[in-house]
């Protein structure tokens, strides 16, 4: 999961979690915060997405907005990923966006635990889908 920390600040997130166990991408993501003077409001988390995601959930981290931007090659992954955030103890608010990339032609469910899609847009290759946790589900459980 790797938000752009300044779109993000500018439409008035207080603060962004990025997840990316690559140390090359680590350090990339931390110049970048760097540069847009935003270092001080993010907190990169260098390990393992779905550890990450369990741990923080643990933690009662709960976010409005998720970006999911696993490889491509590995669906398994993003799919897995997207099962943690829409888990009932997922670290998810209620009514949170998803917006996860993928390629074209390997779309990511429709529905997956308490989140559903409510669109997909192409560019070019690429295709992002938006998801909503359904609050209803949730209350529906309780």
């Amino acid at each position: 999961m790797k938000p752009d920390v300044s779109r993000a600040r500018s439409r008035g997130a207080a603060r962004a979690v990025l997840v990316d166990r690559d140390r090359g991408a680590g350090e990339s993501i931390a110049e970048n915060l760097r540069r847009a003077g935003v270092a001080e409001r993010a907190v990169l988390v260098r390990r393992d997405a779905l550890a990450a995601l369990r741990d923080l959930a643990a933690a009662g981290e709960r976010f409005d907005l998720a970006i999911v931007d696993a490889p491509y090659a590995d669906a398994a992954l993003r799919d897995a990923i997207l099962a943690r955030l829409g888990a009932p103890d997922g670290p998810l608010a209620a009514d949170a966006t998803v917006v996860v990339t993928a390629h074209w032609r390997d779309l990511p469910p429709d529905a997956i635990g308490l989140l559903r899609s409510t669109r997909v847009r192409r560019f070019g290759e690429t295709a992002i889908t938006f998801y909503r946790r359904d609050a209803g589900a949730v209350a529906a459980a309780g």
